[in-house]
C-alpha cells in the first residue's frame, strides 16, 4: 500500500483550515501533518514535518502566499505547492505559473476537487481547474517559451509522437529506433523539461504549439 500523501494547510482563516480537514478526514491517502495561520510559522512547520504537499492561501497577514511558496520551492526539497485562492484574476494565475507552484484550487470548489487536485499533484502533475485552465495554459506557454531549453531533432520528434498518444514500441518502430532508445529520449525530455509524466509532456507540446490539442 502507497504512503499517505503528507499535506500541511497554511491559511490565516481557522475555519477554512477546519473546513479542509474535515473534508479530507475520510479521504484514503491523505494525511494533514499541520498547520499554520503565517508565513512565518509556514516557513517553520515545513521544515519540521518535511510535508510532500503544502497547500497555502495567496492571502497570508504577513506575506503573499506566493512569496511564501517561491521560499519554500528554492529550498529544493522536492516539495509540492498548491494554491488556494478564490482569485480567478489573470494576473493571480500568471504569477503562480511564474512561481512554478504545481496546483491552483478555487475556496468555492466542490468538496471532490482537492482531492482530486492533491492526488493528481502528488503523482507529479499539475492541476488547475477548468475555470482557469485556458489561463493557466498560456501563461505557461508564456514562461516555457522564454526558458524553453533547446531540443534536439530527435528529441523533438519523439516528444511529439508521446504527444499524439504512441507507445514507446510505435514510436521505436516509426524512428527506426529501439525501444530501448526511446525509453532513453522520454527520460532526457524529462528531465530536460523538468516534467514527471507523459500527459506533462503533452501539455508541454501543445503549449508549445507542437502538437493540437484536439
Amino acid at each position: 500500500m502507497s504512503q499517505p500523501i503528507r499535506l500541511v494547510v497554511i491559511d490565516d482563516h481557522a475555519l477554512i483550515r477546519e473546513g479542509i480537514k474535515v473534508r479530507l478526514r475520510d479521504a484514503e491517502g491523505v494525511d494533514v501533518v499541520g498547520e499554520a495561520a503565517t508565513a512565518a510559522a509556514a516557513e517553520d512547520l515545513v521544515a519540521e514535518t518535511a510535508p510532500d504537499i503544502a497547500l497555502i492561501d495567496i492571502g497570508l497577514p504577513d506575506a503573499s502566499g506566493l512569496d511564501l511558496a517561491r521560499r519554500l520551492l528554492d529550498r529544493g526539497t522536492g516539495l509540492r505547492v498548491i494554491i488556494l485562492t478564490m482569485h480567478e484574476d489573470e494576473e493571480y494565475v500568471r504569477q503562480a505559473v511564474e512561481v512554478g507552484v504545481h496546483g491552483y484550487v478555487l475556496k468555492d470548489m466542490a468538496p471532490d476537487t482537492l482531492l482530486e487536485a492533491l492526488t493528481s499533484v502528488a503523482g507529479g502533475d499539475v492541476y488547475y481547474p477548468p475555470a482557469i485552465s485556458q489561463i493557466a495554459l498560456r501563461a505557461v506557454a508564456n514562461r516555457q517559451r522564454r526558458d524553453r531549453p533547446g531540443l534536439a531533432a530527435r528529441e523533438r520528434q519523439v516528444l511529439v509522437l508521446l504527444a499524439q498518444g504512441f507507445i514507446n514500441k510505435e514510436i521505436a518502430d516509426q524512428l527506426s529506433l529501439s525501444v530501448r532508445t526511446v525509453e532513453t529520449y522520454r527520460e532526457r525530455l524529462m528531465k530536460k523539461l523538468d516534467i514527471r509524466t507523459v500527459a506533462g509532456l503533452t501539455r508541454y507540446a501543445i503549449a508549445q504549439g507542437l502538437v493540437s490539442s484536439h
